[in-house]
């Protein structure tokens, strides 16, 4: 099973900004499945731009550390 997590970040992200940025990550995996990186990295993309402004980029890795 995935594990999910915000592993980089700028400074200035609180925690209540990581548990809404990881409720989106969740809610876009069940629209459109774990497998389906694209459209989860857009979808939340753009959530992150409405909710908190510009300069946003998600990168979902496999990386698995």
């Amino acid at each position: 099973m995935a594990k999910w997590q915000i592993r980089a970040h700028e400074s200035g992200i609180t925690d209540v900004m990581k548990i809404n940025i990881l409720n989106t990550l969740h809610t876009s995996i069940d629209t459109y499945g774990s497998s389906n990186k694209y459209e989860i990295c857009k979808d939340v993309k753009n959530w992150l731009q409405k909710t908190y402004g510009n300069y946003w980029g998600v990168i979902i890795s496999n990386d698995g550390g």
